[in-house]
């Protein structure tokens, strides 16, 4: 939709996806550790309270769900190929 507003969409030959390959699972510790590093986790697990470090990882979770790009990816190739007249399970890319 973003390209069709810089160029007509006649204009159009090719989309590129700069996506990393499929996103795995993600929890709350491996995007806590993602974030801080091993040095940083234990240095939290030391001096907060539970409750505190459990909000810290609840927010370096939703950082994560927020800016992964897995799902953006999806939604445009589903846009393209509904575009391109290609039904859902049809194409793969």
């Amino acid at each position: 939709m973003e390209a069709t507003k810089i160029w007509h969409a006649n204009d159009i030959d090719c989309i590129v996806s700069l996506g990393t390959g499929p996103e795995g699972m993600h929890t709350l510790n491996d995007d806590t550790l993602d974030i801080l590093g091993p040095w940083g986790m234990w240095l939290c697990q030391k001096f907060l309270t539970r409750f505190i470090y459990f909000r810290l990882q609840l927010a370096f979770y939703s950082l994560h769900a927020m800016t992964g790009t897995e799902h953006t990816h999806e939604e445009i190739r589903n846009i393209v190929n509904a575009y391109r007249g290609i039904h859902p399970g049809e194409a793969i890319n």
